[in-house]
Parts: structure tokens; sequence; C-alpha cells
């Protein structure tokens, strides 16, 4: 995942236009021994607007840290 294909993942998530319901792939994306899978913009705005999105209309800098800084080893955007 490139910071372009991250910055990409976030405006749509910020227009709220995520569309995946399942978030199974990302279950341990953290984890030493998650695999690198292939995603496409729309799954990792989803991801984002799970985890990050707040209830006031923020948004979770250090959760979108997180996802940015394991995002580039664990995560191949494919569109």
């Amino acid at each position: 995942m490139t910071k372009q294909d991250l910055q990409r993942a976030f405006e749509i998530a910020k227009k709220g236009g995520s569309k995946y319901d399942s978030l199974d792939w990302s279950l341990g994306f953290g984890m030493s021994d998650y695999e690198p899978k292939h995603i496409t913009v729309g799954m990792l705005a989803s991801l984002i607007s799970y985890q990050c999105a707040c209830l006031d209309g923020s948004w979770d800098q250090v959760a979108l840290n997180e996802i940015a800084e394991h995002g580039k080893r664990k995560f191949v955007v494919i569109d």
C-alpha cells in the first residue's frame, strides 16, 4: 500500500462511500504472522471507516496511523 492508496481510501471513507460489509480479511493485520493480502481501495476505505470513524464526526488519527504503518507491508492495493 502506498501513501497515495491510503489518501484515496481515506477520501472515500470521509464521503461515506465504503461498501464492503465483511472485514474478515483484515482480522489480525497488525500481527507479525499476517500474510500480505491483495485488496481494493474500497476495501481499504471500509477498514478505515470501521477502525477510525468516531461518533462525533472526527477521525481517530492513532488508528489511521496504525493502518498506514501495517498496511504498507501487509496490503497490496490492486485498483
